[in-house]
């Protein structure tokens, strides 16, 4: 499938009546409030002092991904915990909020670019973007990869429920828990998403 013309969040299924109500928070509004991460700690230990240039740190962001199907949600595959996600589909019209940024790689990464979205977009290598396979033998063009599929977007403190426009789950049990939740947008059930093709 194309993941293009799309943004979108990784979450557990326990956020969702959260997310219903009060929207996507960030790390450190979700601090405030009882929710469930999905996150890596030592991912989340160098996102937590990571600054943007002239702006904050990366804990005041939500981060949504250009493409869900990267090295973190293999990372979440080989932990056996996809049948407790889903994977919101947010409209690129967020792009358009005050400082929001795009990251050129991972956005905990030394070497990260960050860019105004309005301004730059174009920077962005979204041929490595939305790659598939980042598996190649060469170590150091691995790594590069690896952090290019995790490219950003960064919106300020929280993003509301407006801007979802469906969710994607691995399979039809994961697709009933969502709808049982009363969650009201589609519901797409997209194995290869989760590295079940």
């Amino acid at each position: 499938m194309s993941f293009k013309g799309e943004l979108f969040y990784i979450t557990h299924l326990d956020n969702i009546p959260s997310i219903m109500r009060s929207g996507i928070l960030s790390h450190n509004e979700a601090e405030r409030v009882n929710h469930h991460s999905v996150a890596l700690q030592d991912v989340q230990d160098k996102r937590a002092i990571k600054k943007i240039p002239k702006g904050r740190v990366l804990h005041d962001y939500v981060n949504l991904y250009f493409n869900p199907r990267n090295p973190m949600m293999y990372k979440l595959f080989k932990l056996h915990m996809i049948s407790n996600l889903c994977v919101l589909s947010v409209h690129p019209n967020i792009l358009k909020v005050q400082d929001a940024v795009v990251s050129d790689q991972n956005a905990a990464r030394n070497l990260v670019r960050f860019y105004d979205p309005k301004v730059d977009f174009d920077k962005l290598d979204f041929e490595n973007i939305y790659l598939r396979d980042w598996n190649v033998p060469d170590r150091h063009e691995y790594d590069r990869l690896k952090g290019i599929v995790c490219a950003e977007t960064l919106i300020p403190d929280k993003m509301s429920f407006d801007h979802i426009n469906s969710a994607y789950v691995v399979d039809d049990s994961v697709s009933c828990k969502l709808s049982n939740m009363g969650f009201n947008r589609p519901i797409i059930i997209e194995p290869d998403m989760f590295f079940r093709g």
